[in-house]
């Protein structure tokens, strides 16, 4: 049986993290014949998160300083290859990614041969409807894949995602830091592995405020150039 590890970063999601708990314990993984376990990551929470997760008697980290998506996602991905993992799972920690979806990552994962199966938002009909800056941005975020990888996708910035061993590996010593979601497809790119898209629900975010502004959108497309340029010539490890 193959083992999966659902990651779910996190950072100040206090109001968030009760009921995603909730709904991760409630999920019944048996028809996917894939043991699952979760791994929350405490980003350098200055709420009540980590009194939470202790409380709820889960298994997770907590890093003593704030690194950023990028850095809480790799603690994950180390941990996944180190203890040998087929798959990792990534969700959201502020619950817009409903754990009643994660099944379906799983059955995409034994269907198709792709390293990295997206969860998009984009490829069937979805109640969800982004903001104007954070739709300017997935739709550069796209172009520039296409322009740059060769590769069409549709939800480059989905934060769901099933990633597999040969992946895990590789993202475990290669994974941004900054502007994680399509710089690591830029990163899998180039080390050659594929990607595939499946139709997925999310929610809207139902506590708290979302990190996408009118200032991070207007700064998205010059920092996106920077990061894609940053990946052309660098080193990455085997």
């Amino acid at each position: 049986m193959k083992k999966c590890l659902i990651v779910v970063p996190l950072f100040n999601e206090e109001s968030s993290l009760p009921d995603l708990i909730n709904n991760i314990k409630k999920l019944d993984y048996d028809q996917s014949k894939v043991k699952c376990n979760v791994l929350f990551i405490n980003d350098g929470s200055t709420d009540r998160s980590n009194k939470i997760l202790k409380l709820n008697g889960v298994n997770y980290l907590t890093l003593v300083n704030n690194l950023g998506i990028g850095g809480a996602v790799q603690c994950g991905y180390m941990y996944a290859y180190n203890n040998d993992y087929d798959y990792v799972i990534q969700i959201d920690g502020d619950g817009q990614h409903p754990p009643s979806q994660i099944n379906k990552l799983i059955f995409a994962a034994t269907k198709f041969d792709e390293d990295l199966i997206i969860g998009s938002r984009f490829i069937s009909k979805s109640d969800y409807k982004p903001s104007i800056p954070r739709k300017v941005g997935m739709i550069y975020s796209s172009l520039l894949m296409r322009i740059n990888a060769r590769v069409k996708i549709s939800d480059t910035t989905s934060g769901f995602r099933l990633t597999k061993r040969r992946l895990i590996h590789y993202f475990s010593k290669n994974y941004p830091q900054n502007e994680a979601g399509l710089i690591s497809l830029f990163i899998a790119a180039k080390g050659g592995f594929k990607f595939k898209e499946i139709p997925i629900q999310i929610r809207e975010r139902q506590h708290g405020k979302s990190s996408i502004n009118v200032l991070r959108a207007l700064l998205y497309p010059s920092k996106a150039i920077i990061n894609l340029i940053a990946v052309t010539i660098m080193r990455t490890n085997d």
